[in-house]
């Protein structure tokens, strides 16, 4: 008798449904993080860019939507691989062995759940979360780009009242999750042979380029906004900063 989904057992349904929950919301965590909440300010409106805020910028043409859609190729080669493992016997699960191996030693046992891959969801979570809440609390005053609106305020509530810059602590959060939870071993990126293939390599490469260059971007960044922050709000700031003295991690930095 062909076997269906239908004929699961109840433990690889519950595995099957958690790691897709897990998949989706680590995609809508990227999403978040990387989409700006608000259009791009007027030009008129914005800081002239140093050589560094360039670079940055350029990275955020595109770069985003790059990381998001490997990511999520990355989360469906987990989910078809999680079925290949708790449907053996399905009709289709030979077709689904054939797209996602790249590697006659390939086989769906040598996936698991790594308790780094794991925190690294939980760190794209929070991460994506910590970013929402920024957006939230900043409103229209929060855009990628370096700039002065009308009516613009030192906002000193919520996250910003932990750290100066908490928005790049969730970005730096989120990165950086993704990478665990993809990257370690255990994944279906690590196990599968793909980043034995040169366009998988080359994928792969080009979002840690993009990652990493974003990452220094922003980490350099916070102290370009302390400097125009500083020079906009004077007094205001100087007694914020007295109280809020880290930028992105309470205690440490």
């Amino acid at each position: 008798m062909i076997a269906t989904v239908s004929s699961l057992s109840l433990w690889s349904t519950i595995l099957l449904l958690t790691k897709v929950t897990l998949v989706a919301s680590e995609t809508i965590g990227m999403k978040v993080s990387t989409t700006p909440p608000n259009p791009p300010p007027k030009k008129e409106h914005q800081l002239a860019p140093s050589l560094r805020e360039t670079f940055v910028r350029q990275l955020m043409v595109g770069g985003p939507l790059f990381m998001r859609t490997a990511y999520l190729i990355g989360g469906i080669g987990e989910i078809l691989a999680l079925i290949a493992y708790t449907a053996p016997q399905w009709e289709y699960t030979p077709a689904i062995l054939r797209i996602i191996s790249f590697s006659p030693a390939f086989s769906p046992d040598l996936l698991y759940h790594n308790p780094l891959s794991i925190l690294g969801t939980l760190l794209v979570i929070i991460g994506s979360m910590l970013r929402w809440w920024c957006y939230r609390v900043l409103g229209q005053h929060f855009t990628f780009e370096l700039s002065v609106l009308k009516d613009h305020k030192l906002i000193t509530r919520g996250p910003y009242g932990t750290v100066r810059h908490p928005s790049y602590t969730g970005g730096l959060l989120t990165v950086f999750g993704a990478m665990l939870s993809r990257g370690c071993h255990g994944s279906w990126l690590r196990e599968s042979g793909v980043l034995g293939t040169w366009w998988g390599a080359s994928i792969t490469a080009v979002w840690i380029f993009l990652a990493c260059g974003m990452g220094i971007g922003a980490s350099a960044r916070v102290k370009e906004e302390d400097r125009f922050l500083k020079r906009e709000f004077g007094d205001k700031w100087d007694e914020w900063a007295s109280q809020v003295r880290y930028r992105l991690i309470p205690g440490v930095l």
